[in-house]
């Protein structure tokens, strides 16, 4: 995603708040740090399926394992609508491949990869909410975070299965593939929750530009407790922030480093829903 520091915050004005932290340091505690999700490689079976198994830790500490299966043609459909192959120069291919052209500056169309993915990811979520044992709504988003934290935070390649893809994987691709980066994770978060809370909760993305290296969270709107850091987005509320990269964090708690360029004017946001 290192093409996406020229990007416009589409007149978004944002707010930073800080609540001061109580003795406990805040509602949620944070998560251990060295968790990190034990994944077997794809399966490719006769029946044309691929299939792959993630082992990981759910809030009880409880050790979880979720089955990944889709179909190649599923698969083959995703990359049929992603990705810019050669010769695609024309602007008529950028919105239907997944991108879009601001300041021109070619880039991820993340609403709109959010917006057609949420069907696709509907049957693996559900998958996870049965084998994460979740206990009512209120704890898809903490259990779904925990899941998508763990996955391994690595960068895609730029270009794949000839095209050009600009290091990020649509939320099936970073399933099956097993790995994604920070905008990868942060999507597949967004339409595994959506697709179950049927869009209640409100997302944004929140781009960070880091010593001229872009990082990206997830941002949900709620109210934010005390020890929370919190985005006042103009128009539409207050958003706390998520970090998806690394285990440790809930909502609202993102690293000193993150808080502080927050903070930037070169901060950008992007609703999502």
């Amino acid at each position: 995603m290192r093409s996406l520091l020229s990007i416009l915050a589409a007149g978004l004005l944002l707010t930073i708040l800080f609540s001061l932290p109580g003795e406990s340091g805040g509602p949620w505690p944070l998560l251990p740090r060295e968790q990190v999700i034990t994944r077997q490689q794809p399966d490719a079976t006769s029946d044309s399926r691929t299939r792959r198994l993630y082992q990981w830790k759910n809030s009880r500490n409880e050790t979880i394992q979720t089955r990944f299966e889709v179909s190649e043609e599923v698969l083959e459909e995703v990359w049929s609508n992603y990705g810019l192959s050669r010769g695609m120069t024309h602007i008529r291919y950028f919105k239907k491949q997944g991108f879009i052209i601001t300041r021109n500056i070619l880039m991820v169309d993340y609403p709109g990869i959010y917006q057609r993915n949420l069907a696709r990811v509907d049957d693996f979520a559900r998958d996870l909410y049965r084998t994460g044992k979740l206990q009512g709504e209120d704890r898809i988003l903490p259990e779904f975070l925990r899941f998508v934290q763990q996955i391994e935070y690595r960068l895609p390649p730029m270009y794949m299965r000839g095209k050009k893809i600009m290091e990020f994987f649509p939320p099936l691709i970073c399933l099956e593939q097993g790995y994604g980066d920070c905008d990868s994770k942060v999507i597949l978060l967004a339409d595994l929750v959506s697709t179950l809370d049927g869009g209640r909760n409100q997302f944004a993305i929140v781009i960070l530009n880091i010593y001229g290296k872009p990082h990206m969270l997830l941002a949900v709107k709620a109210d934010p407790l005390v020890g929370m850091t919190a985005i006042n987005i103009a128009g539409h509320g207050v958003f706390l922030p998520i970090e998806t990269s690394v285990p440790g964090y809930y909502p609202g708690f993102i690293s000193q480093m993150n808080r502080e360029w927050l903070m930037d004017e070169n901060t950008i946001i992007q609703l999502l829903n």
